[in-house]
Protein backbone atom coordinates (compact mmCIF):
# COMPACT_ATOMS: atom_id res chain seq x y z
CA UNK A 1 0.00 0.00 0.00
CA UNK A 2 1.04 3.58 -0.59
CA UNK A 3 1.25 4.35 3.13
CA UNK A 4 3.73 1.56 3.85
CA UNK A 5 6.94 3.02 5.28
CA UNK A 6 8.94 0.08 6.59
CA UNK A 7 8.90 -3.61 7.38
CA UNK A 8 10.24 -4.65 10.78
CA UNK A 9 11.59 -8.19 11.21
CA UNK A 10 12.58 -9.40 14.68
CA UNK A 11 14.72 -12.42 15.50
CA UNK A 12 14.60 -13.86 19.02
CA UNK A 13 17.54 -15.97 20.16
CA UNK A 14 17.78 -18.20 23.21
CA UNK A 15 21.48 -18.71 23.73
CA UNK A 16 23.83 -18.75 26.69
CA UNK A 17 25.78 -15.88 25.13
CA UNK A 18 24.20 -12.70 23.82
CA UNK A 19 23.47 -12.92 20.11
CA UNK A 20 24.37 -9.22 19.83
CA UNK A 21 27.95 -10.03 20.81
CA UNK A 22 28.37 -12.72 18.16
CA UNK A 23 29.91 -10.84 15.25
CA UNK A 24 29.62 -13.92 13.03
CA UNK A 25 25.84 -14.05 13.34
CA UNK A 26 24.08 -12.80 10.23
CA UNK A 27 20.51 -12.82 9.01
CA UNK A 28 20.17 -12.64 5.23
CA UNK A 29 16.73 -11.55 4.07
CA UNK A 30 15.61 -10.85 0.50
CA UNK A 31 12.41 -9.15 -0.57
CA UNK A 32 11.11 -9.91 -4.04
CA UNK A 33 8.25 -8.10 -5.73
CA UNK A 34 5.95 -10.56 -7.51
CA UNK A 35 3.02 -10.14 -9.86
CA UNK A 36 2.29 -9.11 -13.39
CA UNK A 37 3.88 -6.06 -14.99
CA UNK A 38 6.20 -5.57 -12.03
CA UNK A 39 8.64 -2.75 -12.57
CA UNK A 40 11.81 -2.18 -10.59
CA UNK A 41 11.10 0.39 -7.93
CA UNK A 42 13.14 3.55 -8.06
CA UNK A 43 12.80 5.90 -5.08
CA UNK A 44 12.16 9.56 -5.86
CA UNK A 45 15.03 12.00 -5.78
CA UNK A 46 15.71 13.39 -2.32
CA UNK A 47 15.44 17.11 -2.74
CA UNK A 48 15.76 19.71 0.01
CA UNK A 49 12.10 19.40 0.96
CA UNK A 50 12.28 15.61 1.32
CA UNK A 51 15.48 15.77 3.37
CA UNK A 52 14.03 18.50 5.60
CA UNK A 53 11.04 16.27 6.36
CA UNK A 54 13.29 13.30 7.15
CA UNK A 55 15.37 15.40 9.54
CA UNK A 56 12.18 16.63 11.19
CA UNK A 57 11.06 13.01 11.61
CA UNK A 58 14.33 12.20 13.36
CA UNK A 59 13.93 15.22 15.65
CA UNK A 60 10.37 14.21 16.52
CA UNK A 61 11.43 10.64 17.26
CA UNK A 62 14.20 11.74 19.63
CA UNK A 63 11.97 14.21 21.45
CA UNK A 64 9.06 11.80 21.81
CA UNK A 65 11.37 9.14 23.25
CA UNK A 66 13.15 11.47 25.69
CA UNK A 67 11.95 14.83 27.03
CA UNK A 68 8.40 14.45 25.72
CA UNK A 69 7.96 10.87 26.83
CA UNK A 70 4.89 10.47 29.04
CA UNK A 71 4.41 7.93 31.82
CA UNK A 72 0.71 8.14 32.48
CA UNK A 73 -0.69 4.99 34.12
CA UNK A 74 -4.16 6.00 32.96
CA UNK A 75 -3.19 5.62 29.30
CA UNK A 76 -0.62 2.84 29.63
CA UNK A 77 -1.28 -0.84 28.86
CA UNK A 78 -2.78 -2.83 31.73
CA UNK A 79 0.30 -5.08 31.78
CA UNK A 80 2.67 -2.13 32.35
CA UNK A 81 2.86 -1.15 36.02
CA UNK A 82 4.14 2.21 37.25
CA UNK A 83 3.83 1.20 40.90
CA UNK A 84 7.42 0.79 42.19
CA UNK A 85 8.52 -2.85 42.42
CA UNK A 86 5.28 -4.26 41.02
CA UNK A 87 5.19 -6.10 37.70
CA UNK A 88 1.98 -5.94 35.68
CA UNK A 89 -0.04 -9.09 35.16
CA UNK A 90 0.99 -10.70 31.83
CA UNK A 91 -1.51 -10.13 29.04
CA UNK A 92 -1.59 -11.59 25.54
CA UNK A 93 -1.65 -8.67 23.15
CA UNK A 94 -4.50 -8.57 20.66
CA UNK A 95 -4.64 -6.75 17.38
CA UNK A 96 -7.80 -4.99 18.52
CA UNK A 97 -6.30 -2.92 21.33
CA UNK A 98 -9.77 -1.55 22.16
CA UNK A 99 -10.74 -5.03 23.27
CA UNK A 100 -10.80 -5.25 27.09
CA UNK A 101 -8.65 -8.39 26.90
CA UNK A 102 -5.99 -6.78 24.72
CA UNK A 103 -4.20 -4.91 27.48
CA UNK A 104 -3.66 -1.87 25.28
CA UNK A 105 -0.45 -0.48 23.83
CA UNK A 106 1.40 -1.71 20.77
CA UNK A 107 2.79 -5.20 20.32
CA UNK A 108 2.72 -8.50 18.49
CA UNK A 109 -0.44 -10.62 18.57
CA UNK A 110 1.47 -13.77 19.56
CA UNK A 111 3.28 -12.34 22.59
CA UNK A 112 2.23 -12.08 26.23
CA UNK A 113 3.78 -8.96 27.80
CA UNK A 114 4.49 -8.02 31.39
CA UNK A 115 6.44 -5.00 32.64
CA UNK A 116 6.91 -2.70 35.59
CA UNK A 117 8.97 -0.09 37.39
CA UNK A 118 11.71 -1.15 39.78
CA UNK A 119 13.25 1.16 42.35
CA UNK A 120 16.13 0.59 44.75
CA UNK A 121 17.75 2.52 47.58
CA UNK A 122 21.40 2.27 48.55
CA UNK A 123 22.07 -1.11 50.17
CA UNK A 124 19.02 -2.84 48.64
CA UNK A 125 18.42 -5.59 46.12
CA UNK A 126 15.31 -7.12 44.56
CA UNK A 127 14.45 -10.79 44.40
CA UNK A 128 12.09 -11.42 41.49
CA UNK A 129 10.19 -14.70 41.45
CA UNK A 130 8.40 -15.80 38.30
CA UNK A 131 6.97 -18.95 36.77
CA UNK A 132 7.40 -19.67 33.08
CA UNK A 133 4.61 -21.23 31.00
CA UNK A 134 4.84 -24.98 30.45
CA UNK A 135 5.40 -24.32 26.78
CA UNK A 136 6.27 -21.23 24.77
CA UNK A 137 8.43 -20.44 21.75
CA UNK A 138 10.56 -17.91 23.63
CA UNK A 139 10.77 -16.21 27.02
CA UNK A 140 13.01 -13.43 28.28
CA UNK A 141 13.26 -10.54 30.72
CA UNK A 142 15.18 -7.30 30.15
CA UNK A 143 16.19 -4.25 32.16
CA UNK A 144 15.35 -0.90 30.57
CA UNK A 145 16.24 2.65 31.52
CA UNK A 146 13.52 5.30 31.88
CA UNK A 147 13.59 5.87 28.13
CA UNK A 148 12.69 2.21 27.52
CA UNK A 149 16.19 1.46 26.20
CA UNK A 150 18.07 -1.75 27.00
CA UNK A 151 21.12 -1.21 29.21
CA UNK A 152 24.71 -2.09 28.25
CA UNK A 153 24.29 -5.70 27.09
CA UNK A 154 27.86 -5.89 25.77
CA UNK A 155 29.45 -5.53 29.20
CA UNK A 156 26.71 -6.34 31.72
CA UNK A 157 24.12 -9.06 32.35
CA UNK A 158 21.02 -6.96 31.65
CA UNK A 159 18.73 -9.59 30.12
CA UNK A 160 17.98 -13.28 30.53
CA UNK A 161 16.45 -15.87 28.24
CA UNK A 162 15.59 -19.45 29.20
CA UNK A 163 19.05 -20.73 28.20
CA UNK A 164 20.53 -18.36 30.77
CA UNK A 165 18.09 -19.10 33.61
CA UNK A 166 18.13 -21.68 36.37
CA UNK A 167 14.64 -23.08 35.83
CA UNK A 168 13.13 -25.37 38.46
CA UNK A 169 11.07 -28.42 37.52
CA UNK A 170 7.84 -26.49 38.07
CA UNK A 171 9.04 -23.72 35.74
CA UNK A 172 9.84 -21.22 38.50
CA UNK A 173 12.84 -18.90 38.42
CA UNK A 174 14.42 -16.57 40.98
CA UNK A 175 16.25 -13.53 39.68
CA UNK A 176 18.49 -11.23 41.71
CA UNK A 177 18.30 -7.57 40.67
CA UNK A 178 21.27 -5.67 42.07
CA UNK A 179 24.62 -4.08 41.11
CA UNK A 180 26.49 -7.13 42.44
CA UNK A 181 25.84 -10.85 41.84
CA UNK A 182 23.95 -12.92 44.44
CA UNK A 183 25.66 -15.20 46.93
CA UNK A 184 22.99 -17.82 46.28
CA UNK A 185 24.13 -19.53 43.08
CA UNK A 186 20.59 -20.77 42.40
CA UNK A 187 19.55 -17.19 41.70
CA UNK A 188 19.99 -15.68 38.26
CA UNK A 189 21.39 -12.16 38.11
CA UNK A 190 20.33 -8.98 36.36
CA UNK A 191 22.92 -6.22 36.74
CA UNK A 192 21.43 -2.80 37.55
CA UNK A 193 24.77 -1.13 36.68
CA UNK A 194 24.41 0.78 39.95
CA UNK A 195 21.20 2.47 38.81
CA UNK A 196 18.44 3.16 41.34
CA UNK A 197 15.48 3.04 38.94
CA UNK A 198 14.43 1.39 35.71
CA UNK A 199 11.92 -0.95 34.11
CA UNK A 200 11.65 -4.74 33.84
CA UNK A 201 10.14 -6.12 30.65
CA UNK A 202 9.01 -9.73 30.10
CA UNK A 203 8.14 -11.38 26.77
CA UNK A 204 6.46 -14.77 26.43
CA UNK A 205 6.02 -15.77 22.77
CA UNK A 206 3.22 -18.21 21.91
CA UNK A 207 2.66 -19.33 25.53
CA UNK A 208 0.54 -22.44 26.05
CA UNK A 209 -1.08 -20.81 29.07
CA UNK A 210 -1.37 -17.39 30.64
CA UNK A 211 1.92 -16.71 32.52
CA UNK A 212 1.78 -16.01 36.24
CA UNK A 213 2.41 -12.48 37.46
CA UNK A 214 6.06 -12.09 38.58
CA UNK A 215 6.58 -11.02 42.21
CA UNK A 216 9.25 -8.58 43.43
CA UNK A 217 10.61 -8.44 46.98
CA UNK A 218 12.98 -5.70 48.17
CA UNK A 219 15.78 -7.10 50.36
CA UNK A 220 18.12 -5.15 52.63
CA UNK A 221 21.76 -6.10 52.09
Amino acid sequence: PAYTVQLIVRHYYEREEYAHNDLTLRQLIDIDVVGQNVKKYRPPLRDDQVMAQKLKNVQTYLLEHTVRMKSDPATSPSWFSFTPNVIGKPVMFREDSDNQDAGGGLGAVDISYSAGLWKLQQGEAILMEAKLPKECAFASVNIWNRYLQTLDFQNHQVSLNRKQMNIAEDGSVKIWLAPTPPENKQYDWLDTEGRSIGFLFWRFILPSESPDQPNLTVIKL
